[in-house]
């Protein structure tokens, strides 16, 4: 299937970074995909759009270490990452459920208006301002 996809991609139809290492770490889940996939990625694509989500799973990449990878470059820079490592389904899994706990920060990073604390709303709202995108890694961490 995940080579199905990438073929998608080079005739035409335009998948994003996202997508590509979507179905590409779902190709490595072969008995617990289905689990992972309701339990933590459903609720990752319900509450980001495709370019939000590509952001998070790109600071990710940053935050476990990898900060020289272009956002242009993340299914590529993972995929070599976790073949590199052999992942196994328990580390796929691992990394999924990491993106699903760091999405609660990250929308609020991005949408301040969902920060229920009056006080913290008021300071993402002034890195927001300041287009103070290179705080989130240490925020969302």
């Amino acid at each position: 299937m995940h080579r199905i996809f990438e073929s998608l991609n080079n005739t035409g139809f335009k998948l994003s970074q996202a997508d590509l290492l979507r179905n590409y770490l779902f190709m490595r889940l072969p008995t617990r995909g289905e689990h992972v996939y309701e339990t933590y990625w459903l609720p990752l694509q319900d509450n980001l759009t495709n370019d939000e989500l590509e952001q998070l799973m790109w600071l990710q990449l940053v935050l476990d270490g990898d900060d020289r990878v272009r956002r242009q470059d993340l299914y590529a820079a993972q995929q070599h990452r976790f073949e590199k490592t052999d992942a196994d389904e328990a580390e796929i899994e691992a990394y999924i459920k990491e993106l699903h706990r760091s999405c609660a920060h990250f929308r609020r990073l991005i949408h301040p208006e969902l920060e229920p604390d009056v006080s913290v709303r008021a300071h993402l709202r002034r890195l927001e301002a300041w287009q103070a995108a290179v705080t989130h890694p240490a925020v969302i961490s």
